[in-house]
């Protein structure tokens, strides 16, 4: 009995032994390999020709036919006639490419990189002679850009058909494709650009680029956006694709504060106020709750719960993505968001008052900016960012690049006490936008006390004042915070 209870005892600690071992040695990042094989090898190969891949990796696989050779078809883990194909690792995997002799008179000159896939559409004997109809498609590798055929073939439709009524030959051209790189420029400084590798000056895919941020005094260069993140400087970039970057400079006469998400807003004293001196762009309260977005038109006209929108950049010329918006205007948020007891302000500040927002145009008037719509001193244009298109002030505050006023004859923003109020735009209670350039709009947090509405202040590109009104709660206007 003892013998029996002793002899358990190890095996389970053997099994236990054996359990802990394998969990401890397990490698988490499974792996798989590829073997290909040309069939004839003389008849073409396979690229890649083999590898090690990671598990849920994805790479194109192509067979490339030798001179006088095409491509007829794959055997083994892939059964089918596409050159190339797309391949996802969730095995080990081997494959056959197979090639045929070409017994027609046709000759294939490629020109840059790519390939062309041949397919026989009509024969007019077992033998491929006079009469064969062959279908011909240029496939540019990765890069590359397809151009045309020349030779007995002409055109740039990437599919051609040609009769081998006599012996014929085809040209397919691939050139390298090029990309524009667009550098925008926030705050005071400027971007060199060289060019670190590259066969040509005109960025073709692959070239890299180096980017050198140089900031004009009194500022500091603070970080790249978009396409290119981060603060390194210089930084590098590899043209893969059309690359729209934001250089971001940091006016040192501004302090500083972040929201939830970490996103960096100046800040700037103004009399007794300390104010945020851009629009708020979290997509968090303050505890961290995500605040909902994305609302159709009818969910955003209905809605009772906080939610935020950004302006299209379609309806925008010059920005072309939903950051670039972002960054330029932030955000446009409903009454719910602003009203809601989680926060959207950083720890220690706050959405402004009715009487806050009369404070800060109280203080402009003091300062000799009187609240008058024609004047082009008045407290508005104070308040209003020097950024405008064909502005008064010159370069290099007159820009037509976002984020700007629109132009006016008379009124230009001054920026006087170092707001910095920039033209949102809104989202209506129906839904629809108007867009950013001419009019921003900012809450309170002061519901009028006899309608169904909320006090709000606007500045806009065509007066001089700023303007306190009243409007619906279903509203999407910027944010900006106070502090405490």
């Amino acid at each position: 009995m003892e013998k029996n209870f002793t002899l358990l005892l190890a095996a389970i600690f053997i099994s236990s032994l054996a359990i802990f071992t394998s969990c401890n040695l397990a490698d988490p990042a499974t792996k798989y390999t590829l073997t290909t094989a040309a069939s004839p090898d003389h008849g073409g190969y396979i690229s890649p020709s083999g590898g090690v891949f990671e598990s849920g990796e994805e790479i194109s696989l192509s067979a490339v036919p030798m001179e006088g050779w095409r491509f007829e078809r794959w055997e083994g883990d892939i059964n089918q006639t596409a050159n190339p194909v797309a391949l996802h690792f969730d095995k080990n995997v081997t494959v056959t490419g197979h090639f045929a002799k070409r017994e027609y008179p046709l000759s294939i000159i490629i020109e840059g990189e790519g390939t062309v896939r041949e397919e026989v559409v009509q024969t007019k004997s077992a033998d491929y002679e006079h009469g064969t109809v062959v279908r011909l498609t240029a496939i540019p590798l990765e890069g590359w850009l397809f151009v045309g055929w020349s030779g007995d073939v002409e055109g740039s439709e990437s599919s051609v058909e040609i009769v081998i009524d006599k012996p014929r030959e085809v040209t397919a051209t691939f050139s390298k494709r090029e990309y524009p790189l667009e550098v925008r420029i926030l705050g005071q400084g400027t971007v060199d650009k060289q060019i670190v590798q590259s066969k040509s000056p005109d960025y073709p895919h692959g070239t890299v680029v180096r980017l050198t941020a140089k900031p004009v005094e009194g500022y500091v260069f603070e970080r790249w956006e978009i396409d290119l993140k981060g603060d390194e400087n210089p930084a590098t970039i590899e043209m893969n694709s059309e690359k729209r970057i934001v250089a971001v400079f940091w006016d040192k006469k501004y302090g500083a504060v972040y929201d939830i998400d970490g996103n960096k807003y100046k800040t700037i004293v103004i009399g007794e106020q300390e104010w945020m001196a851009e629009n708020l762009r979290t997509a968090h309260y303050r505890n961290g709750d995500i605040i909902a977005t994305g609302l159709s038109d009818t969910q955003w006209s209905r809605t009772t719960e906080g939610a935020y929108a950004v302006s299209p950049h379609s309806i925008t010329e010059g920005l072309d993505s939903y950051e670039e918006v972002v960054l330029a205007y932030g955000k446009l948020y409903n009454w719910h968001a602003v009203s809601d007891n989680r926060g959207l302000c950083p720890e220690g500040w706050r959405i402004p008052s009715d009487q806050d927002w009369t404070q800060l145009v109280d203080f402009a008037v003091s300062q000799g900016f009187p609240n008058e719509v024609e004047n082009p001193q008045g407290a508005g244009n104070a308040l209003k960012s020097r950024r405008q298109v064909n502005s008064q002030l010159g370069e290099p505050w007159a820009t037509d690049e976002h984020p700007r006023w629109n132009p006016h004859v008379t009124h230009y923003g001054t920026n006087e006490l170092g707001f910095s109020g920039l033209p949102g735009g809104s989202r209506s209670f129906s839904g629809f936008y108007t867009v950013p350039g001419e009019y921003g709009y900012w809450w309170s947090s002061s519901e009028h006390p006899s309608v169904d509405d909320v006090w709000y202040q606007r500045l806009s590109f065509n007066l001089g004042s700023a303007i306190r009104h009243d409007g619906f709660y279903r509203h999407g206007w910027s944010v900006r915070c106070l502090k405490d």
